[in-house]
């Protein structure tokens, strides 16, 4: 886990944010999880690390896309703590919904009661989530690469809180943490991904990819290296597009789990 921890607790938001010592240490244990994550069970346990900083009382996980018509088709459903008879009704409730409609359209992180306000959620959905408890949470997840495949799937996560808080440190806890969860899921599951998949990066972006395990931002890897910023930051996004990374962490755990960087 050490080779991660660079990158990671330097990791900051638009706004600057900076996650506390717990904060970054749980997401660090879920990122090393991640990386090694091979079965539903261990999914399931990166979970129960988040819910030590980021506390929730259901949670589940989807990979799904929407199709032609613009109907959400579920391809698989993790339930981490639902109550089975939500389980049992996930795949035709995320097919129907609103809410899980819009989310394999934008992907945008949602807080359920400002999304039911914006989209008018059906009265039969609310009606059952405030029965199962499920009222009020969170929604994230990532979707699939620009060039992938259009049957391919994106991500949806769920989790419910009674009284979520819409703050810089959910909103980063989630960001950074999201991707990663993503990326065990679809190893999981996503047959195209199951197999190694080769990946190829030049000198220039193993050099890159070695300081950004080191947690380097771009101008202190163009001072090492001695090129320019903006030469920095074009190596640094080919270096995630060829990795399927949406951030420079999970960018290096990716590559810790495809043995492309030197660990120290």
């Amino acid at each position: 886990m050490s080779r991660l921890r660079g990158a990671t607790l330097r990791s900051r938001g638009p706004s600057g944010l900076r996650l506390g010592h717990a904060d970054a240490l749980a997401l660090l244990e879920i990122i090393d999880g991640s990386v090694h994550c091979n079965t539903e069970q261990g999914f399931r346990g990166l979970f129960w690390k988040l819910q030590s900083v980021l506390p929730f009382e259901h949670a589940c996980a989807t990979l799904g896309r929407r199709d032609e018509g613009g109907r959400v088709v579920v391809k698989h459903f993790i339930n981490v703590s639902c109550l089975d008879q939500f389980a049992r009704a996930a795949p035709d409730y995320f097919a129907r919904s609103a809410l899980s409609r819009e989310h394999f359209t934008s992907y945008r992180m949602k807080f359920w009661a400002e999304a039911r306000r914006m989209l008018g959620q059906q009265r039969e959905f609310v009606s059952m989530a405030s029965e199962l408890g499920m009222l009020d949470g969170y929604t994230a997840g990532v979707r699939p690469p620009p060039a992938a495949p259009r049957t391919s799937n994106g991500s949806m996560f769920c989790l419910s809180v009674p009284a979520p808080r819409r703050d810089q440190r959910t909103e980063k806890l989630l960001e950074l943490v999201v991707p990663h969860l993503h990326s065990a899921l679809c190893r999981l599951f996503d047959e195209e991904k199951r197999g190694a998949r080769e990946v190829v990066l030049s000198a220039r972006e193993k050099e890159i990819l070695q300081l950004m395990m080191l947690g380097k931002s771009s101008w202190g890897m163009s001072v090492i290296i001695g090129i320019s910023e903006s030469t920095v930051n074009y190596h640094v996004y080919s270096v995630m597009r060829k990795l399927e990374a949406v951030n420079r962490p999970q960018a290096v755990a990716v590559a810790a789990r495809l043995a492309l960087v030197e660990v120290p």
